[in-house]
């Protein structure tokens, strides 16, 4: 499997970060813990963190380079190695 470009993917940042503030809004009450499935560039990850201060929020991604790049903007958050087709039973 190639291996996302996290570069190329930040160019449309803004673009992709939309739906996550209409995502955290349609949550209701306060979450103890987030997995972000699929965090790509960490930047949804961020919005959740932000959103929920409280709760552990981890991004979650199969891509090294999208971990990387996540891992470099947000030093602040977790991030960890997951694959969702074949990990999901045994988080």
């Amino acid at each position: 499997m190639a291996d996302w470009n996290a570069e190329l993917y930040s160019r449309f940042e803004k673009e992709r970060t939309l739906p996550s503030y209409d995502l955290v809004r349609a949550v209701e009450g306060e979450p103890k813990t987030v997995l972000d499935i699929g965090c790509g560039i960490g930047n949804s990850t961020q919005v959740v963190a932000e959103h929920f201060p409280h709760a552990r929020v981890v991004g979650a991604d199969n891509s090294p380079d999208m971990l990387r790049y996540s891992r470099e903007k947000h030093p602040e958050l977790e991030f960890i190695t997951l694959d969702a087709a074949h990990d999901l039973g045994k988080v």
